[in-house]
């Protein structure tokens, strides 16, 4: 009989924070009276309610607990809702010792990719910064609600990389924040997938593997899951848009059979309307009180554009889909450079998955080739079947984990898993958790499925399903709540 390896004595407490819609997750590990500390992002949607001021509430924690000393800053990419307090809270991050500051490869200024990819990203991102200063002027003449619904959609969806403002240039504040991040230790890595395993400064044997982000650029920008590969049927991006306003659809028709010859002046009309002036429809000008001619008004749009039942021709709001599809690729591509850490425990093998907002390519290129360590092979196969906690990726959203190449690989009998998803504000508009992935999620984990919202719909709570009485109450016992964080804790 073999012997039994005897316990290291290593537990790690991971500790979630519940700042609202965003990721920070504060990592322990603790040994012979020892407590070294990790953080994973940290950071809070542009749209939650006082997320400046619980962000700040939070790095003041952080400090505390650690004393200001993090043995390992991991930052996984350049999205607002993982990055912000290192802006919002920049002054109390200054007072921080940071041994190493991780972050992935894709954002090491000495890789001409690297560079290459962000000289794209600041393209497209002045693009934006150019549709939603067109938008702006509008809402200044009045949009109709078909165009404010474009332009709300926008705005929570680029809220992922800040609100755009008019005077935003290159990276804006998320740029900033992120260079800071990748730049703030002693040693600074910038991580590719598939090297030989990196050690957590301080802790004795414990091996962290990177398998993402992709060195493929046909990888990084593949974001939506194949037939049958994710928890949701196949789904053209720019409805993944729609979903942002699907709540005021009913307002958008109505206001569009409303505007049938609505008065404006030529200088309203001129920014919203598909006609020159030369087909617009004028009503003959009028003599005020004193007999001089009043402007001329546009009447309507030419009868047959404005007739009901060839509404679906109108083409007003036309030039904005082009904006969608451009924040829609912005995002899914950041979300695909995603740092994604599998952290391996020495004596026990058990395996702490970190996946930030990792997208399809990103998984699929996890199973490219395995890694080598002491000149044995280790594939990623090996590494999800010996997880014990998944940070579920993207907030739950549908194309951000995979199935067979991901979640039903995970098949280690105490997988937990950690959602970091408020349902307010974005949850709703935004359909997160996918239905599928959460009911695949529940039934993988026997119900361990640990919120960051405190207090998710009835129909999600968490409950047992599957564990035994004294299985559920064994791990209520891992599990500790408190209105800034909730926390779980795995023992070698």
């Amino acid at each position: 009989m073999a012997r039994r390896t005897a316990s290291t004595g290593l537990k790690v407490r991971v500790r979630m924070y519940r700042q609202g819609f965003g990721d920070c997750f504060l990592l322990t590990f603790k040994e012979k009276g020892k407590s070294t500390h990790m953080l994973i992002d940290c950071g809070v949607h542009a749209s939650s309610p006082n997320g400046p001021k619980r962000i700040r509430q939070v790095v003041d924690h952080i400090k505390k607990e650690t004393k200001g000393q993090l043995g390992v800053l991991a930052v996984t990419h350049e999205h607002w809702d993982h990055v912000s307090g290192f802006d919002q809270a920049g002054d109390a991050f200054k007072t921080f010792t940071v041994g190493e500051s991780w972050s992935s490869w894709t954002e090491d200024p000495d890789d001409p990719a690297a560079r290459t990819i962000k000289a794209h990203y600041t393209k497209a991102r002045m693009a934006l910064v150019n549709a939603m200063a067109a938008l702006e002027r509008d809402s200044t003449v009045g949009l109709d609600a078909e165009m404010r619904a474009r332009k709300e959609g926008l705005d929570g969806l680029m809220g992922f990389v800040r609100p755009l403002g008019l005077d935003e240039a290159g990276g804006g504040k998320v740029g900033e924040a992120m260079m800071w991040a990748a730049s703030s230790g002693k040693t600074v890595r910038h991580l590719s997938p598939f090297g030989g395993p990196i050690e957590v400064p301080g802790v004795s044997g414990v091996k962290v593997f990177v398998l993402g982000p992709p060195k493929d650029e046909g990888r990084l920008d593949d974001d939506d899951p194949k037939a049958g590969e994710g928890y949701r049927g196949k789904m053209a991006r720019s409805l993944a848009l729609g979903g942002l306003m699907a709540d005021r659809l009913t307002e958008t028709v109505a206001a569009m059979n409303a505007r049938v010859g609505k008065q404006r002046t030529p200088a309203m009309w001129d920014r919203l309307t598909p006609f020159t002036p030369d087909y617009w429809e004028m009503e003959k000008p009028e003599k005020d009180e004193k007999g001089a001619k009043k402007p001329l008004v546009a009447a309507a749009f030419p009868a047959a554009y404005t007739a009901e039942e060839d509404a679906w021709r109108r083409i007003d709001g036309a030039w904005a889909t082009a904006a969608e599809e451009l924040a829609l690729w912005m995002d899914g591509h950041t979300n695909n450079t995603s740092l994604v850490l599998a952290i391996q425990l020495p004596r026990s093998g058990k395996v702490l998955l970190f996946a930030g907002d990792a997208q399809a390519g990103n998984w699929r290129s996890w199973h490219d080739k395995p890694f080598t360590v002491s000149g044995n092979a280790v594939t990623t196969r090996e590494l999800l079947a010996k997880t014990v906690l998944y940070k579920v990726s993207h907030h739950g959203s549908y194309n951000a984990t995979l199935n067979k190449l991901g979640l039903e690989l995970m098949t280690h009998p105490d997988l937990t898993a950690m959602l970091p998803l408020y349902m307010d504000p974005l949850g709703t508009r935004w359909k997160m958790p996918a239905n599928d992935l959460y009911t695949s999620l529940m039934t993988r984990t026997r119900g361990r499925v640990i919120w960051a919202d405190p207090s998710p719909p009835a129909a999600m709570t968490p409950k047992a399903t599957g564990l035994t009485a004294a299985g559920w109450e064994k791990f209520q016992k891992t599990v500790a709540n408190d209105d800034l964080f909730v926390e779980y804790t795995v023992t070698d």
